[in-house]
């Protein structure tokens, strides 16, 4: 739309994310606040995509639209990323980017609508969980400088 949004979109984490922050939420359909201008997944050629096969087991999020479907165009996908990507994780997992923002969205007192199966907290908050629970089961040795 080339003018700043604040709104809310809907999104579905994909079935084969390998993303850490994301597991145990494959397939689930929830809302993610937007507020960018410009914020998309930009390639410079996206003509490569169909030489890498597995390109697609690194997408971690995309828009949908009312009926489910992925969503190519605006308002359902707010900034025209292709494929409907709002977000990707490296090959590993580890990294993942989201063009949205799940810290609007970790408390139910956050979201823009009433869900009786969130009582205390908002669907983002796994998230949070789960890098945790990740630094916690893989310690690191300390950085020193």
């Amino acid at each position: 739309s080339f003018k700043v949004e604040n709104r809310w979109v809907m999104s579905k984490i994909t079935k084969q994310t390998k993303s850490i922050m994301l597991q145990g939420m494959h397939d689930s359909i929830i809302p993610m606040c937007i507020a960018h201008k410009n914020g998309q997944l930009y390639l410079r050629n996206p003509e490569l995509l169909k030489y890498n096969k597995d390109y697609k087991k690194q997408i971690a999020m995309q828009y949908i639209d009312t009926a489910g479907q992925l969503a190519e165009a605006y308002p359902y996908n707010p900034n025209g990323s292709i494929e409907a990507i709002a977000g990707f994780c490296s090959a590993d997992g580890r990294i993942t980017g989201l063009i949205g923002l799940p810290e609007r969205g970790f408390q139910v007192t956050q979201l823009p609508f009433n869900d009786p199966s969130c009582k205390e907290h908002g669907p983002w908050l796994r998230i949070f969980a789960n890098a945790r629970k990740w630094v916690e089961d893989n310690p690191q040795p300390p950085i020193r400088f």
